[in-house]
């Protein structure tokens, strides 16, 4: 799936970049992955969903240069349910670090 794949391209890129890729971990390259998904999700949401219907999806369907995203319902769900999980990573992390930032007080 999907972390399969990006563990591959985190291998490969850190094979090529030899010992300058020594200190780049998974977990980096995990969260930079999630901060670019919620990136595209800005533009997606704002601009190519805007007026979206389950009709709209049909009528895409069969243009193929376009992402499943934007022609397929179930895919749409799909990548709701990963910008979900993207953006609780990051609520995560802020409230950890406003927890440790008021507790250093």
């Amino acid at each position: 799936g999907e972390e399969a794949l990006l563990r591959y391209y985190h291998m490969r890129l850190c094979d090529l970049l030899g010992h300058r890729g020594a200190d780049f971990s998974f977990e980096a390259a995990s969260r930079m992955y999630d901060m670019c998904l919620l990136d595209y999700a800005r533009i997606v949401l704002s601009m190519f969903w805007k007026g979206i219907t389950p009709e709209k999806f049909a009528e895409n369907c069969d243009q193929h240069n376009k992402a499943m995203v934007y022609r397929d319902f179930n895919s749409a769900f799909y990548f709701l349910r990963r910008l979900d999980r993207a953006a609780t990573r990051f609520e995560a992390e802020l409230a950890l670090a406003h927890h440790q930032s008021s507790t250093q007080s």
